[in-house]
């Protein structure tokens, strides 16, 4: 597939077209109707590529607090059978507007919803988009990412992120070290009357002290706080309140105060662990470890199939799991000065995230000017 002159109609109300003669059938939307939301739903629930993070529920939760009012949402249908979804927004990525998907920092994976992989529907949607301006597409899983770039030169695939994830059976600490095992039963034998694990579970109470465990956290110290602005925390308090039974708060207590958090969703009986920080001062209980221990047992007991560690490839992590998944970003961009300008930025950034004093730096620098 070549290179396509640029062709902008994002400004119709409504786009319906067929794609190259196929039965594929395109509509890019900016409202959304019951029906789309009933098909939606249901795609989600066939579909092996259905995940937190292509819900319906996810799209409307962040288009409410951060009051994205001009979206677009591209859907394919198949002899009338929708079979794929992809909702988008403009925004600046390193200074360069392009379609891309609601959540910033909190996507985790990415907004597509496609009934199952499929080339020729995937490289009709690259060929589309291509079509219809810059786009820049973040955590695509791997073989999405090849498929779609497959004999399309003006695709840009970049390794975005590493997805660890642990299956639950049989024998979720089979990646444990002895060392590890001892160090967290002597932390329990240690301190048995003083340690204690909570789940909660579309709680709004319990999420109010994750943001104020937050903000004294090790994390915040560093610069590195999750909850920083009021969208933020609107967000996942709009999270849980469209998807209470999907959202799960985990807290470890040492003498009844919260030490460490997780914030959890739950899907398809997949646990994908979201965001997690401690409190400083108790470091030396290995607070991390704990949590992660009472979580496994509880998924265990709750005959789960996975979890999911999310984005991220932290020591921590590779404690419980060696097996992970590379996430990949895919984007197009017409101007060559913009292209260039993208990719060098994308560059130095992942040179400063690489770079242990670097980072340092940054985080210096960005904490004195957020905080």
């Amino acid at each position: 597939m070549q290179c396509l002159e640029k062709v902008c109609i994002w400004s119709r109300k409504n786009f319906i077209g067929r794609l190259n003669e196929s039965m594929y059938t395109i509509v890019v939307r900016q409202t959304v109707d019951n029906d789309l939301l009933k098909k939606w739903k249901t795609l989600w629930n066939q579909s092996n590529e259905g995940h937190f993070f292509n819900t319906p529920e996810w799209f409307f939760a962040a288009c409410d607090v951060y009051h994205i009012k001009q979206f677009r949402i591209i859907t394919i249908e198949d002899n009338a059978e929708l079979v794929l979804v992809l909702p988008l927004i403009k925004k600046k990525v390193f200074g360069i507007p392009v379609w891309t998907y609601v959540g910033g920092k909190f996507v985790s994976k990415s907004s597509l919803l496609i009934k199952e992989i499929d080339k020729r529907l995937l490289q009709e949607l690259a060929h589309f988009l291509m079509r219809h301006g810059d786009f820049y597409l973040p955590e695509l899983n791997q073989e999405i990412a090849e498929v779609l770039c497959d004999d399309t030169p003006c695709l840009i695939k970049k390794e975005a992120s590493v997805n660890l994830y642990l299956p639950i059976s049989p024998d979720p600490f089979c990646f444990l070290s002895s060392k590890n095992r001892s160090q967290i039963r002597s932390i329990l034998r240690k301190n048995k009357k003083d340690i204690s694990f909570k789940t909660f579970t579309g709680d709004r109470k319990t999420l109010e002290a994750v943001f104020e465990l937050d903000m004294r956290s090790s994390k915040k110290r560093q610069g590195k706080a999750t909850f920083v602005t009021q969208d933020d925390k609107g967000f996942f308090r709009k999270l849980l309140q469209r998807m209470p039974k999907s959202f799960v708060i985990d807290f470890v207590y040492h003498q009844d105060k919260p030490i460490i958090y997780s914030i959890g969703f739950t899907y398809k009986n997949i646990f994908h662990a979201s965001h997690t920080a401690f409190d400083a001062e108790y470091r030396f209980l290995r607070p991390g470890k704990l949590l992660a221990h009472y979580r496994i047992e509880k998924l265990q007991k709750e005959k789960f199939d996975l979890l999911d560690f999310g984005r991220g490839n932290s020591a921590l992590k590779r404690e419980f799991t060696n097996l992970a998944n590379t996430q990949y970003s895919v984007f197009f961009i017409f101007s060559p000065l913009s292209k260039s300008w993208l990719l060098s930025t994308q560059r130095v950034y992942d040179g400063i995230l690489q770079s242990k004093p670097l980072y340092t730096s940054y985080l210096f620098l960005k904490k004195h000017l957020l905080y």
